[in-house]
């Protein structure tokens, strides 16, 4: 951000800098809310992404043509988890 925006491309460059850092507070804020209070919103109280991924790909299994690549996704996306412990994988 500009400390003193000398143009109106500064001025555009730290309102839209200040929206982002608005949203990302606000998903913080409700993300530390749904921990505090245990709260049941949305799809992280329902089960990892992880499980509901896999879920949908022993869906695809009727499906030959399509499951390999929802397989390999999941293998990616496991192997992914097991070494960075990232939150998608907690979600």
């Amino acid at each position: 951000m500009y400390d003193k925006p000398e143009s109106k491309d500064d001025r555009e460059h730290n309102k839209r800098t200040k929206a982002l850092a608005e949203s990302i507070k606000a998903q913080s804020i409700i993300e530390l809310q749904e921990d505090r209070f245990n709260a049941v919103t949305g799809f992280k109280s329902q089960a990892s992404f992880l499980q509901y991924f896999k879920r949908l790909t022993e869906e695809r299994k009727r499906n030959e043509g399509n499951y390999g690549n929802w397989f390999s996704t999941y293998k990616h996306l496991f192997n992914f988890c097991q070494r960075q412990g990232h939150k998608i994988c907690r979600l």
